[in-house]
């Protein structure tokens, strides 16, 4: 017994390649299945082997439409679940538990997110973009990839923040003069009220140091939240 309950069984509808690393899967959505923006799954693959191999997700379509979408990270290491997504073919038989929280909004402020960190944000931006006035404005999101290439949802994300949209790269090739990693500094010359609320995700030494900083600043850890708050305790779309 691996401790987790699957409610529902679906099948893989397609996937379709985003970058060199990412890929955007669909599936069916089962019969009775009813989410809320924002929150994300735990996934399995329904094959001999693949028992133990469970990882959360985040759900990145609409409440309304007939499929489930996941981005999902794709590891190297070929006993990874990820991985073996990858090598799945339309119809493959996919596991899913309820609907959980991640993240929870609770009123305007910065959005900090490191690699596929950016996907729990999404589902989350959208909805609050149509009933928060004043949402470009009151909205900060800062966006650390290692490359250009690695960036997700640029044109939307510029579209829907526009100046407030801030990405940050820290390859070692990207171009001097480009922004790099997100540091205390840069934190700082960012963080003009103490008083809002802060939304990071990314890997978990990422969450640390972003958190550490924010507190350094003098951010009270209340108004912190981190993706490794929820559920079962593990980074989403890892």
């Amino acid at each position: 017994m691996n401790g987790f309950i699957f409610p529902y069984t679906t099948r893989l509808v397609k996937k379709e390649k985003v970058n060199h690393n990412v890929v955007r899967f669909s599936v069916q959505r089962p019969f009775g299945f009813n989410f809320i923006p924002g929150q994300a799954v735990d996934l399995s693959i329904d094959q001999p082997g693949c028992e133990l191999e469970v990882a959360p997700f985040t759900i990145i379509s609409a409440e309304d439409d007939p499929y489930l979408e996941f981005i999902i990270k794709i590891r190297p290491n070929k006993d990874s679940l990820t991985y073996r997504l990858s090598a799945l073919r339309p119809g493959a038989v996919i596991q899913l538990s309820r609907p959980w929280d991640t993240f929870e909004y609770r009123g305007q402020g910065h959005f900090i997110a490191a690699g596929t960190g950016i996907v729990p944000f999404m589902p989350i931006l959208d909805y609050i973009q149509r009933f928060v006035p004043e949402f470009t404005e009151s909205h900060l999101l800062v966006y650390a990839t290692k490359s250009k290439e690695d960036v997700l949802f640029e044109k939307r994300l510029r579209r829907m923040l526009g100046n407030n949209f801030i990405t940050r790269l820290s390859s070692p090739t990207a171009s001097a003069k480009l922004p790099g990693r997100i540091d205390f500094g840069f934190l700082q010359s960012i963080v003009q009220k103490k008083d809002q609320y802060f939304y990071i995700c990314g890997p978990k030494s990422f969450e640390f140091e972003m958190m550490t900083h924010l507190m350094k600043i003098g951010v009270d850890q209340k108004r912190i939240q981190t993706g490794y708050t929820f559920g079962q305790g593990k980074p989403l779309n890892s």
